[in-house]
C-alpha cells in the first residue's frame, strides 16, 4: 500500500509538471490555425480551446478531468480523446520495450557471468571492451546502420513497420544494446563480489561443481542488484523507443508523441507522459515485490 500511494503521488506530480512545462512553451493557438489569420480568429480559437482563462483555472479543470473521468481532453489535431489515441499505440511501444529488455537480459547476464568467470583473461577484456562500445554507440546511429547493412545490403530483415516478428528484431537490438552493455558490466561486478565471499569457498570445499556454485549460489545472491538495474533500465528503454520508433517507422507512442510535440498537441503529450510514467511505475513496483521472492530475508511491512 505504501508503494501504491507513492505511485499515485508520483503520477500526480508528473502530470502537474507536464502541464506547466507545456504551457511555458507558449500558446499553441497560432500553430494550430496558421499565420494568415486575423487577430479576431485567434481570439475566438483561444476562447474555444479555453486558453483565454487564467492558468490556475485551466490546471484545476485539467486535474479534475484526469481524476474523475480519466480524460486528458480532445486532441487538437485528431479531434478524438487523447487517452484513446495513446492507448491504441501503447501496446506497440511496450512490445518493442519488452523485446529490447528480453534481448538485453538474454545476452547481457550470461556475458557478464562469462567475464566474471574468466576474470583478467582475454575473454574478460573482450567482453568489457564490447560493453563499453555498446554504451558509447548512439541508438539512432546503430538503428540506421542495421537498416543499411542487414535490411538494404543483405536483405535479411524488413527495415520498417510492425506486424511480423521479423520486423521487431532490428528495432529491439537497436533499443536494447545500451542496456545489454550496462547489464553485462553490472553483472560482472556483482558476480566478482559474490565469488570472493566465504560461502563460495565453503560450497567448493564441499565438492559442489563449478557450474552449480556459479549459477545456484553466486548468481542467486547477485540477483538483487541485477533485478534493480533491469527495473531502472525499463524506463530508459521507454525513452529510447521514441527515437527508434522514428527510425524504423514503428507505430508506437514514441513516434506519435514526437509528432504531437511538433504540432503543439498538448492533450496527446500529457496523455503520453502519463501512460509511459504509469508503465514505468508499475514495472518498478513489480521489481520491489520481486525482491522478496528472490531473497526470503527481505520482508515488507
Amino acid at each position: 500500500m505504501k508503494r501504491i500511494i507513492q505511485l499515485v503521488v508520483m503520477l500526480f506530480l508528473i502530470i502537474s509538471l507536464t502541464f506547466f512545462l507545456l504551457y511555458l512553451t507558449g500558446d499553441p493557438t497560432s500553430a494550430l490555425i496558421g499565420l494568415d489569420v486575423s487577430p479576431e480568429d485567434v481570439t475566438e480559437m483561444r476562447r474555444i480551446l479555453g486558453f483565454d482563462r487564467p492558468l490556475y483555472i485551466q490546471y484545476f479543470e485539467f486535474v479534475g478531468k484526469v481524476v474523475t473521468e480519466g480524460s486528458f481532453g480532445e486532441s487538437f489535431r485528431h479531434h478524438q480523446e487523447a487517452s484513446h489515441l495513446v492507448l491504441e499505440r501503447l501496446p506497440a511501444t511496450l512490445e518493442l520495450t519488452f523485446a529490447a529488455m528480453f534481448f538485453a537480459i538474454l545476452v547481457g547476464v550470461p556475458t557478464g557471468i562469462l567475464a566474471a568467470n574468466f576474470r583478467n583473461s582475454w575473454i574478460d577484456s573482450g567482453v568489457m571492451g564490447l560493453s563499453l562500445l555498446g554504451q558509447a554507440v548512439p541508438q539512432f546511429w546503430l538503428g540506421i546502420l542495421l537498416i543499411l547493412l542487414v535490411g538494404v545490403q543483405l536483405r535479411w530483415l524488413p527495415i520498417s513497420g510492425r506486424g511480423d516478428w521479423e520486423q521487431l528484431i532490428m528495432p529491439a537490438i537497436a533499443t536494447g544494446t545500451f542496456s545489454l552493455a550496462y547489464i553485462a558490466r553490472i553483472t560482472r561486478s556483482v558476480m566478482l563480489e559474490q565469488l570472493s565471499q566465504d560461502y563460495i569457498r565453503t560450497a567448493q570445499a564441499k565438492g559442489q561443481t563449478h557450474p552449480k556454485v556459479l549459477y545456484f549460489h553466486a548468481l542467486r545472491n547477485a540477483a538483487i542488484p541485477i533485478v534493480t538495474l533491469v527495473g531502472l533500465q525499463f524506463g530508459f528503454l521507454l525513452g529510447g523507443a521514441v527515437i527508434i520508433e522514428q527510425v524504423f517507422a514503428w507505430p508506437g507512442v514514441g513516434r506519435f508523441v514526437l509528432q504531437a510535440v511538433f504540432n503543439r498537441d498538448f492533450p496527446v503529450v500529457q496523455a503520453t507522459v502519463f501512460f509511459v510514467a504509469f508503465s514505468f511505475g508499475i514495472i518498478n513496483f513489480l521489481t520491489d515485490m520481486l525482491y522478496a521472492a528472490i531473497d526470503p530475508r527481505i520482508r515488507y511491512s
